[in-house]
Order: structure tokens, then sequence, then C-alpha cells
């Protein structure tokens, strides 16, 4: 699953926002909880870009930890503490490892191949 795609799904199931998907123009738009327009994969992009990363940790109503490591691929591994269960992933990057692992608290397994 492709970047976008994914980043399609956190605005969905995570974020809780109205996701329009064109696929003729192979855009994705979504209407944030303040009722704006937000382009998905450009504008809100949580699969490269840790800032919005950061928006889908505060969002989840779970803890979450993010933990590097040096010497081991892929280096990123994110655990979500949700009760009486915990889910991990394992990505190359932050980013990443944060939004297989939000996605995988809701339910969602994400091939990432």
């Amino acid at each position: 699953m492709n970047e976008r795609k994914i980043d399609s799904l956190i605005a969905e199931k995570i974020m809780k926002w109205k996701v329009y998907k064109y696929k003729n123009i192979d855009t994705c738009e979504a209407i944030d909880e303040e009722g704006n327009i937000v382009i998905v994969g450009k504008e809100f992009s949580p699969s490269t870009k840790i800032q919005d990363a950061w928006m889908v940790v505060e969002k989840l109503p779970y803890d979450i930890k993010v933990t590097k490591y040096k010497d081991l691929e892929p280096k990123y591994q994110a655990h979500v503490f949700i009760p009486n269960n915990v889910q991990m992933v394992f990505a190359d990057t932050a980013p990443m490892a944060i939004c297989l692992a939000a996605l995988k608290a809701v339910g969602v397994e994400v091939n990432k191949r």
C-alpha cells in the first residue's frame, strides 16, 4: 500500500475526517474537524511528515511509544498500549511506524509491500 493510501486511511479512521477520493485524478481530499479542505498526501501526510504523524499521536486515545534502533532494520518500532492488548509494528521511518501502529490499533492491517 502506498503512502497516499495510508495517509487517506489515517485521515478517515484516526482523525475521523470525511474523506473524498477522486480516482480519475488520483487525488484525495478530506474535511477536517474545523471544516477545512485538506489535500491528503500533500497538506496532510502523516506517513512522511513527523509534524503530521504527531497529530495522529495526539488524536489516539491510547499511549504510544516510538523507539529508534540504530543497528536494526527497519530502524523504528512503535507500540500502542491498548488496555489488555499491545500492538507493535516496525517501519523504516518514525512517521510510518506511528501511522502503521495507529491503524493497527483500530483494526486496520496494512501490508506496506
